[in-house]
């Protein structure tokens, strides 16, 4: 029962992390949107 509740723990936390790198993806991508933005811009 004690294995169990470990792995629970770790799959709780293995979710969280894949949460909280998608979020940190979805960051970067709209950071990089943005910077192709402002370059397209600054290079007119």
């Amino acid at each position: 029962k004690q294995n169990m509740g470990q792995i629970n723990d770790a799959t709780n936390e293995q979710a969280q992390l894949v949460q909280d790198f998608s979020e940190i993806i979805e960051e970067l991508t709209l950071l990089s949107r943005e910077m192709k933005g402002f370059m397209h811009n600054a290079l007119k």
